[in-house]
Formats: structure tokens, sequence, C-alpha cells
């Protein structure tokens, strides 16, 4: 992506997308109301908060994958850690 310009690369980057990700995607650009594309910074700072920092790395999942198996409070750690 750095040899691409700034005003292109959310379209570059979305066409390379498939299963997961092309519907967070697709209903990312629906829900943000405005016609025209997101700014890079913007988008790659809202799929990073949905996938994760690290490559195939899906907080959402682990999230909801979370189960309570110890105390409440070890549970409501591990569930703010996931959430942030």
């Amino acid at each position: 992506m750095d040899n691409i310009v700034d005003n292109v690369r959310v379209k570059v980057a979305s066409i390379h997308l498939n299963g997961k990700a092309l519907l967070w995607h697709q209903s990312y650009m629906k829900n943000r109301g405005v016609g025209d594309w997101p700014h890079w910074t913007e988008y790659k700072s809202a799929i990073t908060i949905r996938f994760g920092a690290k490559p195939f790395d899906d907080l959402l999942a682990e999230l909801m994958k979370l189960m309570q198996v110890g105390m409440v409070e070890q549970y409501q750690e591990s569930f703010d850690s996931l959430l942030t």
C-alpha cells in the first residue's frame, strides 16, 4: 500500500477482501452514511478494531468464544481485555 496514493488505498484494499472481511467492508461502507470513500487512516483504524492488529487475529471471535470457567472477576477481566 506504500506506493499507492492515499485517495485510492481503500478501493485497492477492498478489492482484495473476501469472506468475513468483505462482509465487514460492505457493512462499514453502508453504515458510514457518507457517499465518498473514507480516508485510509480512518479505514485502517476501523478494520484494525474489528479484526485485530495481527494477521488472522479476530478479536470479536475470541470475545464470542469466551466462557466463564473460574471466578466472575477473572471472566470480567478477560472480557474487558478482549472488548478493549
